[in-house]
């Protein structure tokens, strides 16, 4: 089930991180997550190029851009924190405990606007109280950041969310 979450999280004037939707299921949350880049009129092209390098670049298969593209984490109410790279695999140990996972994405664009969108899979599903998701990509300038939401109203959607198979 899905909460609306809609909003930006950071920004500057060219590139924008945002938290699309949240999607709420019965054992646990996918915070669904974008970045924008746009093109203004201040921007020469040679600066553009670079930055659409960076940007396509933070979220390719490398070590080159590991320990710079989008990490995300949660604060989870009962002062548990979890964090993810992007791309991360799960190993053994973490399998059967909580976990944070980033996933999925794709993205395109034009020569003046780029988008990026991918998931955050935290499970299981987190206690009641506030969850705060943290955020920072060094290669695209984004700074350390944070947001807080209800983990109640997360909760409250997970009892309504019906499952797909028993």
């Amino acid at each position: 089930m899905g909460v609306g979450a809609g909003g930006v999280l950071w920004r500057n004037p060219l590139i924008a991180l945002s938290i699309r939707c949240i999607d709420v299921f019965s054992n646990g949350v996918d915070f669904r997550l974008g970045i924008d880049a746009r093109k203004d009129d201040h921007v020469e092209d040679d600066e553009w190029y670079d930055l659409l390098d960076r940007f396509t670049g933070s979220f390719r298969h490398s070590r080159r851009t590991a320990n710079r593209s989008l990490r995300v984490g949660v604060t989870l109410p009962d002062g548990d924190k979890l964090t993810a790279d992007f791309p991360r695999r799960l190993s053994p140990e973490e399998e059967g405990g909580r976990t944070l996972v980033l996933h999925g994405g794709g993205g395109g664009g034009s020569d003046v606007r780029q988008s990026r969108t991918y998931g955050a899979w935290l499970w299981p599903l987190p206690p009641r109280g506030d969850l705060t998701l943290h955020f920072i990509c060094e290669e695209l300038g984004i700074p350390e950041g944070s947001a807080t939401f209800d983990g109640g109203e997360l909760a409250d959607a997970a009892t309504a969310s019906t499952p797909i198979w028993d």
